[in-house]
């Protein structure tokens, strides 16, 4: 069972090694993936997201921030929700097996 989901999203280098924080859906990871993911294992708990502007001063202050990172989260969860029926877990069976990800 999950109990709680963080959000978080980055800029990865070419090593991939964390170059920056992004606000989800702005970064390199698969958010809607990710989403999907959730969803797929009946999560139904809250995302929370993660932003560390204490730790890091030059991100944009958590006033801007959160409520971008809501409408693009919300975004992504609508669109889930109008183009793929919700299915039980096993393993990712939308993706091919042995698929390569996307570059």
């Amino acid at each position: 069972m999950i109990g709680m989901v963080h959000m978080l999203d980055a800029k990865l280098g070419p090593d991939g090694k964390l170059q920056a924080y992004e606000l989800p859906g702005n970064g390199d990871l698969d958010t809607e993936r990710i989403l999907d993911l959730i969803r797929g294992v009946a999560y139904s708990g809250d995302l929370i997201v993660y932003w560390p502007r204490r730790s890091i001063p030059t991100l944009a202050e958590p006033e801007t921030a959160l409520p971008a990172a809501r409408a693009a989260l919300q975004a992504a969860l609508e669109k889930l929700a109008a183009t793929k029926e919700l299915t039980a877990y096993k393993g990712d069976k939308n993706v091919p097996k042995y698929a390569t990800p996307a570059a």
